[in-house]
């Protein structure tokens, strides 16, 4: 993460595993966001609780990080997008989230090449 820090890199952070919240309620390939709403207040609680402590690691290493619904400011903010490997809750927010980001940030860069 120094590294990438050091190098100006921007980067998303896939924070996984979010089905191993305890009485966590999946959906294959949900949307994160829709998923994290229909959860009881014990599991909300506890992920809350795991996304405090990821954001406070990332900020022992000197990185602003915050979920990528609230990140206003991506210059200053790494965004977390909450994932399961498993289900597949919030794989399709982690690649709308990069393509988003790919566009915005690399329109300029991008140029057509004649081929021919």
């Amino acid at each position: 993460m120094q590294l990438l820090k050091q190098k100006k890199t921007p980067f998303v952070v896939a924070l996984n595993k979010i089905d191993r919240i305890y009485q966590w309620k999946s959906k294959q390939y949900n949307n994160v966001r829709d998923s994290l709403e229909k959860q009881d207040a014990s599991a909300k609680h506890e992920f809350k609780e795991r996304l405090n402590k990821a954001i406070l690691a990332f900020a022992e290493e000197g990185i602003n990080a915050c979920l990528y619904w609230e990140n206003q400011d991506l210059d200053s903010y790494v965004s977390l997008v909450p994932t399961s490997a498993i289900t597949g809750e919030g794989l399709p927010d982690l690649v709308t989230y990069i393509s988003h980001l790919c566009q915005e940030n690399y329109k300029e860069k991008l140029k057509e090449k004649e081929i021919f």
